[in-house]
């Protein structure tokens, strides 16, 4: 469960980074 958690957080913070260049 917490590893699922985690790879969910990950995620998020990718596509935060993603938008981010997309953006620059």
């Amino acid at each position: 469960d917490l590893k699922e958690k985690k790879e969910k957080v990950e995620e998020k913070a990718g596509r935060k980074e993603r938008k981010k260049e997309v953006v620059e």
